[in-house]
């Protein structure tokens, strides 16, 4: 069968692409062709006229960092194949990561809720976010288009409840598609001969705001004299003068996760594959206007056991304790699987095999 999937696949973010190749990964390997749906996002470099208007120092290094992020996540996203209106798909399928969010999609919800596709095709949701709640104004189209899709998955455990209260369906709370693939398979999108690191670091990559202290502090308290993060130095010259520093492409962010002795974060991606490569974590919860993306942390950590390495290092003591404090990989990789049991049986039942 042919699916088409919608999702931000032509992001400038390292857990957004990667969730994508996995979901695509899974799917194929149950037989199926799969391309992803080109217009869901669009993503474009700013112009010179963009960067330069308005003139401030501050949004020309903003602008020139985008820039320079898409530029290192092209060779990436040219492996997802994409198409603007794929042809004779037997399957729709939207998911994951903020889909459903009404601040990203309120303007084009019929699409992202699946309402605009063919009724004789399967409509599958599978680990959608909405973000944050439905506004009041919205419940009733949304709950809508809920009633219509086939079959719905849900990655963070409360919209189980928004599901069911939007639209009166239940909704199978499944994990992110990065998580249906092992390590060994990312270890197939590592640098190419590139050797492992001569001396331990701590890996740290942030979202806003930065917590470069708290990096210091982990890798003082292990003892490790070194800190790398998911940017890069430019060559550039005007990028050094204007303090540019894009991410590293995907397959370096990879390696940076895989070979660290620790990581630290606030992104829910880079936790997710330090769980995959076993190395040790603590990622850092948002507070203020940013507090509505901890239900996706909070979600993972209940569901693999890991609710204690989420930490807020202005708690007295609380970095050293998670820092302290083993992680039984054994008993989190056990639950990680007995969830991607949960998640075949979610495809078979939604009619994907």
């Amino acid at each position: 069968m042919k699916i088409a999937i919608l999702t931000h696949f032509n992001v400038a973010n390292h857990g957004a692409v990667l969730q994508a190749h996995a979901l695509r990964h899974d799917l194929q390997s149950r037989g199926h062709s799969v391309v992803f749906f080109e217009n869901i996002r669009r993503v474009e470099p700013h112009t010179f006229k963009q960067i330069v208007s308005p003139f401030s120092f501050k949004s020309i290094r903003k602008k020139l960092t985008y820039n320079r992020d898409l530029r290192a996540f092209k060779p990436f996203h040219q492996t997802l194949p994409a198409e603007k209106d794929p042809p004779g798909c037997g399957a729709y399928v939207v998911g994951s990561d903020q889909v459903w969010s009404v601040d990203f999609h309120g303007h084009h919800l019929p699409l992202v809720f699946l309402d605009v596709f063919p009724e004789n095709a399967l409509r599958i949701s599978y680990a959608a976010s909405f973000g944050r709640p439905i506004p009041e104004n919205l419940r009733d189209e949304v709950g809508d288009y809920l009633k219509k899709i086939t079959a719905i998955s849900v990655r963070e455990q409360n919209a189980v409840d928004w599901v069911r209260d939007l639209s009166g369906r239940e909704a199978r709370w499944v994990c992110d598609p990065a998580l249906l693939c092992d390590a060994e398979h990312y270890d197939t999108l590592l640098p190419q001969g590139k050797p492992k690191p001569a001396k331990p670091y701590v890996f740290a990559h942030f979202l806003t705001p930065d917590k470069t202290r708290s990096a210091q502090n982990i890798a003082r308290l292990l003892g490790v004299n070194k800190i790398i993060s998911s940017r890069r130095v430019s060559c550039n010259p005007l990028d050094i003068a204007l303090g540019v520093k894009p991410f590293v492409g995907v397959p370096e962010w990879l390696w940076r996760i895989k070979h660290a002795r620790f990581t630290i974060t606030n992104s829910y991606h880079a936790t997710l594959f330090s769980i995959l490569c076993k190395v040790p974590f603590i990622t850092i919860p948002f507070k203020g206007d940013f507090a509505d993306r901890n239900d996706r942390l909070a979600s993972v950590a209940l569901r693999l056991g890991l609710e204690k390495r989420i930490c807020d290092p202005s708690l007295p003591g609380a970095l050293a304790a998670a820092v302290n404090a083993p992680v039984n990989w054994h008993d989190v990789h056990q639950r990680l699987a007995a969830w991607r049991d949960e998640t075949r049986v979610f495809f078979q039942e939604a009619g994907l095999g």
